[in-house]
């Protein structure tokens, strides 16, 4: 048994020409090191795989670069871009939000000796606007805290006189793309008083983030500004129980969302209108199929939906909230 324990150990173990460790010369450590300082690393935040050369036609049109790029597939919906000079390089990464067929393409530099595969492609920079500050409170400072409490504050519009005015703040933030958004953040006044014991008196700030809107590029490639409206994604496991119903009924009051939607209705469309007209609700939906699947989109009335596509596994519409500003959502 002993004989046998060894063997599979001696198996698993190097020998004494594999521990031997090579030295690398510096010359061939570095070699071709500039190069690379041109390259980008990226991500798809999406789990469905994506067609290569699409991506690199759609990419060409909407960074545009002088002197060309090339692309290479990685694992994991990764993928390094190569340019050819600074410049091009600097307006990616500047040009930020960026999107491919509707969802979200973060880039990031990487070291020179560092695996592709493990940088940090979490974070993403967006413009937050931030209204009913007073005018005394619009300053570079008080960006910088907001934006740290946000994420990472990475800059904010000023004038040429360096000074922060006007009816918001608008706020460049570097936010962790695996948490969901902050719509809120109430924050005190911190009195400096020998009498001072609580702040309970002092006036909270919000709600006011919202997020830019800005113009989409050529081919589904732009900004991706992140949504302000409020959503909500149940797998309800079906609706034919009235118990279920009354628990979604909760959730609305508890949420208020603007979009909601339910996976595993199990039921027909009947009974979804039957739902819809109980919450107030617009909506489209998708039957089941025997006993299982079925999906329901419902929106509050203050929304504009346009159905673009359906089938068994997904909803595809066009939302124009209040603002009149086009979102696309695929749920």
């Amino acid at each position: 048994m002993d004989s046998g324990f060894n063997r599979l150990q001696s198996a698993l173990s190097l020998t004494e020409i594999e521990d031997d460790g090579v030295v690398v010369a510096l010359n061939i450590w570095y070699s071709d090191s500039e190069s690379f300082e041109l390259c980008l690393v990226g991500r798809i935040l999406t789990l469905r795989p994506f067609h290569v050369d699409a991506l690199k036609t759609t990419l060409l049109l909407a960074f545009n670069p002088v002197r060309g790029m090339e692309l290479k597939p990685l694992e994991g919906n990764r993928f390094i871009l190569k340019f050819n000079h600074i410049v091009d390089r600097n307006r990616v990464l500047e040009g930020c939000l960026w999107s491919f067929e509707k969802n979200l393409l973060v880039p990031n530099s990487i070291n020179l000796n560092e695996n592709p595969q493990e940088v940090n492609l979490d974070w993403a920079e967006f413009y937050i606007h931030v209204h009913g500050l007073p005018l005394s409170k619009m300053s570079k400072e008080m960006a910088k805290f907001i934006g740290d409490h946000l994420g990472r504050f990475v800059d904010v519009d000023m004038d040429t006189a360096g000074h922060v005015w006007g009816s918001h703040m608008r706020i460049r933030v570097s936010l962790n793309v695996t948490k969901p958004l902050k719509r809120v953040l109430k924050f005190c006044e911190l009195r400096f008083a020998t009498d001072f014991v609580d702040p309970g008196d002092a006036t909270p700030f919000g709600p006011w983030l919202r997020a830019t809107n800005l113009p989409t590029g050529r081919n589904n490639c732009g900004a991706a500004p992140p949504r302000s409206m409020i959503l909500l994604c149940w797998n309800c496991q079906g609706l034919g129980n009235p118990c279920t119903v009354h628990v979604l009924g909760e959730l609305l009051r508890a949420h208020g969302p603007s979009l909601v939607f339910l996976v595993e209705t199990k039921c027909k469309k009947s009974r979804i209108d039957a739902i819809k007209r109980c919450f107030d609700l617009y909506g489209c939906c998708v039957e089941s199929q025997g006993r299982s699947g079925g999906l329901a989109l419902l929106w509050n009335k203050s929304l504009s939906v346009q159905l673009q596509s359906f089938g068994p596994h997904h909803i595809d519409v066009t939302v124009y909230p209040e603002s009149e500003s086009e979102s696309e959502a695929e749920v």
